[in-house]
């Protein structure tokens, strides 16, 4: 899956931009330590990404054949983590900007509604409910929407019954009576804190693009428990010199990520007049930064960690890319 994705950023490189480009991307993408490190298998990140990216590719290349696929694709995609959505947004950025016919949309929906369809009725036969994606969103909610939220994972939440997220009765409720719980609760408390969970987004996008170390793990801490050395250290679980040494250790592992934000960055710059027209919002090249606009906004609803980034860098790599490329270019002298 890992080298599907590779492969998956090369062409759409070579499709949204130039074939020195999409070659820039790839390595920038082998690059990423949660790559190099083959890591990210234990997580639903890589399998999302894998058929997420995997149906906006194969609607690129529109045949009826191709957009079913595609819609069969988002949902699996979506069936690992419930973020197909913002894959199919940019989808069908693209089909109106290149004036698909209606029966490829067509296409592309039925399948989606079908697979979801087989999805959701297989897991109804087997536990009685309807279910095609996650069912987790008033539990990650939680974890946000209290007075002690900081933006990231707090699974003590739901730890006692001193807690917030404690449910007195949870043993005798389904997790769809328990998660209906936590997200009235939570929308409870977003209504008379607004203010505060509307800040916590500048923290959330800190959190989730702070390091690009998340896949090592244990590797960068002896003690498995100490994992989000940050927020241990807010916590007062370790020392200052403890959140040093982590926090050095995981600067060092993301350096090359740091590189490729900065290109990133330097693309958007250099290339300002083509991207914040609206109009330019409709071109490939605009599609693939609304895509990382709303993957972000979208995610950081919810709490956030490091990998949280993952599903939106190979758009973020496809951006540095462009970036490295003009200042390839430009540092030989030669005009684009």
């Amino acid at each position: 899956m890992n080298i599907g994705i590779a492969a998956g950023i090369y062409i759409l490189g070579k499709k949204f931009f130039t074939h020195r480009t999409a070659t820039i991307a790839l390595i920038f993408w082998c690059l990423l330590t949660s790559n190099t490190m083959i890591t990210p298998i234990h997580s639903t990140d890589l399998p999302f990404v894998f058929f997420a990216l995997g149906g906006l590719l194969l609607c690129l290349y529109p045949k009826y054949w191709t957009l079913v696929l595609a819609g069969i694709s988002l949902v699996l995609g979506n069936w690992f983590r419930p973020l197909a959505l913002f894959f199919l947004v940019a989808i069908l950025l693209y089909m109106v900007q290149k004036r698909y016919k209606w029966q490829y949309f067509v296409s592309l929906f039925g399948a989606i509604l079908i697979s979801v369809f087989i999805i959701g009725k297989t897991t109804e036969n087997k536990i009685g409910h309807f279910v095609y994606q996650s069912t987790t969103s008033g539990f990650n909610l939680m974890m946000t929407a209290h007075d002690e939220a900081n933006g990231t994972v707090q699974v003590w939440v739901f730890a006692d019954s001193t807690k917030i997220g404690w449910i007195d009765n949870n043993k005798d409720l389904t997790f769809v009576e328990k998660d209906k719980i936590w997200k009235e609760r939570s929308v409870e408390w977003i209504k008379h804190n607004p203010v505060k969970f509307s800040t916590l987004f500048v923290k959330k996008v800190v959190w989730m693009f702070v390091f690009d170390s998340w896949a090592l793990g244990s590797l960068i801490e002896e003690d498995k428990n100490k994992r989000g050395t940050i927020v241990n250290y807010l916590d007062g679980k370790i020392s200052k010199i403890e959140l040093f040494i982590s926090l050095v250790m995981k600067f060092f592992y993301s350096l090359t990520y740091y590189i490729f934000l900065l290109f990133f960055v330097y693309a958007l710059l250099v290339h300002r007049g083509k991207w914040w027209t609206f109009k330019k919002w409709f071109t490939p090249k605009g599609i693939l930064l609304f895509f990382i606009i709303i993957g972000v906004v979208g995610t950081c609803i919810f709490p956030q960690s490091q990998r949280y980034h993952y599903p939106v860098m190979f758009a973020i790599v496809l951006i540095a890319a462009y970036g490295a490329e003009y200042f390839i270019e430009k540092r030989k002298g030669i005009a684009l």
